[in-house]
């Protein structure tokens, strides 16, 4: 019975022993993976907030006075409102003026962030597959090594059991090298 069990253990000796740290360590990349994304993220999320504000302080300082200035001129701002003695009219007309400028500067800043936006979602997708594949790739080698270590330990456990030799699983490995050594000539 126990030189059965030695022929069919003999293929495990084979296999390389695995500590069970190396799992540990696999599965701790997988932790370090997502906080590298989630720090990749808030670092997208940082650079969007940045964007914006050159946007709006591009608007604020350089197309909005252009604006203003372009449609006070072309609309004769001047004469309708401080040149007229009706204070009414002149108000009413001042309104008109501010929403209207309101108007143009809000499909200004809209035409400028969408642009934005549409960077910011092919960076955000880049990054996500990025990291998925990553941690799919990571979870692979994880199972594996689970495995590895999980056939390592059924192969202690069933030495146990027929009493073997704490020598064996190396005399095994020689033997399986050699007859490795010999099918491949």
């Amino acid at each position: 019975m126990k030189k059965i069990l030695f022929i069919l253990l003999l293929p495990l000796a084979g296999c390389v022993t695995l500590p069970k740290e190396t799992v540990m360590l696999s599965g701790e990349i997988g932790t370090m993976i997502q906080s590298a994304k989630d720090s990749h993220v808030e670092l997208l999320n940082e650079f969007e907030r940045q964007q914006i504000s050159k946007i709006d302080l591009y608007l604020q300082t350089t197309w909005n006075p252009e604006m203003v200035g372009t449609m006070a001129e072309s609309g004769d701002l001047w004469g309708k409102t401080c040149g007229r003695k009706d204070t009414l009219t002149a108000t009413m007309e001042l309104t008109r003026f501010v929403q209207a400028a309101a108007k143009r500067i809000a499909r200004k800043r809209q035409e400028l962030t969408d642009a934005l936006d549409t960077q910011m979602f092919d960076l955000r997708v880049a990054v996500d597959q990025h990291y998925d594949t990553l941690a799919l790739s990571n979870k692979t080698v994880t199972d594996n090594l689970r495995s590895i270590r999980r056939n390592d330990e059924v192969f202690e456990e069933t030495l146990k059991m027929v009493k073997q030799d704490k020598d064996l699983p190396a005399a095994m490995r020689v033997v399986s090298d050699k007859l490795d050594k010999l099918m491949v000539k």
